[in-house]
């Protein structure tokens, strides 16, 4: 069966660094360990000759990591059902102001010199 993700994309290196955070020489390394596990390919751009894609296996992802969310999804639905709709507002209240605030002071501290 052939699954697809919802926010399924190729990407160059340059593209996945900027995406990461990491320098374009440490996402090399980490693209070629994901290649060497047959997690993800390199593929020459069709519209740019001189780019290289990131291509993900999705079903070898799939294969490896569906059984794993599969039952992280299940543990978390027992977790869930042990609060109540308002308990469940009140903590996705806090995870949002904490995202931001944590989103906030990652650029403060990424525009310092």
């Amino acid at each position: 069966m052939k699954h697809h993700f919802t926010h399924y994309f190729k990407m160059t290196a340059g593209e996945l660094a900027i995406l990461t955070g990491l320098t374009t020489g440490a996402i090399t390394g980490v693209i070629d360990r994901l290649e060497k596990r047959g997690f993800v390919n390199r593929e020459k751009d069709p519209k740019d000759r001189r780019k290289v894609l990131i291509v993900p296996d999705q079903e070898k992802s799939f294969q490896v990591f569906g059984p794993m969310f599969t039952r992280l999804q299940e543990k978390l639905t027992e977790v869930y059902q042990q609060f109540s709709e308002d308990d469940l507002q009140i903590i996705a209240s806090y995870f949002d102001k904490t995202n931001k605030a944590i989103h906030e002071l990652a650029k403060e501290l990424k525009n310092q010199p």
